[in-house]
């Protein structure tokens, strides 16, 4: 076996342009590292049970967020939270929640 740019060629078979142009272009690629580790790629339940946790954790927070401003009405730094705050922070949050893949949750 020959080395030739970190791909390993046979001897006795002949280099063709096809063959160098496919080895400059596995050079210029990140190597793929979960494909060399046994077990790497987390499971369907895996995947699931972490979306439903990091979603249960976002409405936490935005239910703990919203009782702040609205019903404990604590202070920041001597005043209290501005009305707009808690729904542009909705918001942001929900754009992000609402983008998470289909497949995932289902």
């Amino acid at each position: 076996m020959a080395h030739h740019k970190g791909v390993y060629h046979a001897k006795g078979l002949q280099d063709s342009a096809e063959d160098h142009r496919r080895v400059a272009d596995l050079t210029r690629q990140a190597p793929n590292l979960t494909l060399n580790v046994p077990n790497a790629l987390p499971s369907q339940f895996e995947v699931k049970a972490f979306a439903y946790v990091g979603i249960l954790i976002q409405l936490l927070i935005l239910i703990t967020s919203a009782l702040i401003t609205y019903y404990w009405k604590l202070q920041s730094q001597g005043t209290t939270m501005a009305k707009y705050g808690y729904p542009c922070f909705f918001l942001g949050n929900w754009f992000c929640l609402k983008n998470l893949p289909r497949k995932v949750l289902i």
